[in-house]
């Protein structure tokens, strides 16, 4: 279900009281409708798709991208190659005190390290996909 930012649009809190959000969560209309458009004019409310967004720390991705360069100059990767042989010639060549093998292989989170290595390939694969932040 969508989420609602009644703030967004001027409502204030006790207008949003007024409305019937169980009815409103029970409708039909709401089950088979496949225009956001229809709904928001039916209630009057209008609906913001919240995006999830991957981030990469851009200390991480600044490494990635020299690290990628490295491998390029020195022919262990080609352009064609895909994102399997580019991260085995990352992981191969990284140095365990580096930023970017401690992000991909934190100490005692096996979870977090396979997460970040998935963000990574993610990455690899196009860089639109994840959002570059500052740390």
């Amino acid at each position: 279900m969508p989420v609602i930012n009644t703030d967004e649009f001027g409502y204030d809190e006790e207008e949003v009281k007024k409305l019937n959000w169980e009815d409103f969560a029970k409708d039909e209309f709401w089950n088979s409708c496949d225009d956001m458009g229809e709904l928001e004019d039916k209630y009057d409310i209008t609906f913001h798709k919240v995006q999830p967004q991957l981030t990469i720390p851009k200390s991480i991705a600044d490494e990635l991208e020299e690290e990628i360069e490295e491998a390029y100059s020195n022919d262990y990767i080609r352009s064609y190659s895909d994102v399997g042989a580019y991260m085995e010639v990352i992981t191969d060549g990284l140095d365990e005190d580096s930023e970017l093998y401690k992000f991909m292989f934190p100490a005692n989170d096996a979870l977090l390290g396979c997460s970040h290595r998935n963000v990574i390939y993610l990455y690899l694969v196009d860089n639109d996909l994840v959002k570059v932040v500052e740390g």
